[in-house]
């Protein structure tokens, strides 16, 4: 989400002129739909559900229903380019922490 890309690979989009010139005076970046404002949508990420091999994301942020049904629900996730890259450097290793602090696990 945060390089502008959905998990399916595609990429978020383009922001329209105004915001271009808002996020510039903000001096966020502006070359790719980021999902990143205020930092409140990433900051209410959350697991809505995990099993052994898989964790739904949501947030719980009150733009989610909009920025979903304008972007789809691929905003959550990881590319397969980005999930292998992810999953080596420290996917499994969280996962294996979240399950200890869910299921009480050491």
């Amino acid at each position: 989400m945060l390089s502008g890309k959905r998990a399916d690979g595609e990429q978020i989009g383009d922001y329209a002129p105004m915001t271009v010139e808002i996020r510039k005076a903000m001096g966020k970046q502006t070359d790719f739909v980021d999902l990143n404002f205020t930092g409140e949508f990433q900051d209410n990420i959350k697991f809505t559900e995990i099993t052994a091999e898989y964790a739904q994301l949501t947030s719980t942020d009150w733009k989610t229903k909009k920025l979903t049904g304008m972007y789809g629900e691929e905003i959550f996730g990881l590319s397969k380019e980005n999930h292998k890259e992810y999953s080596i450097q420290w996917l499994g290793e969280f996962v294996e922490k979240l399950k200890s602090i869910i299921y009480g696990r050491n």
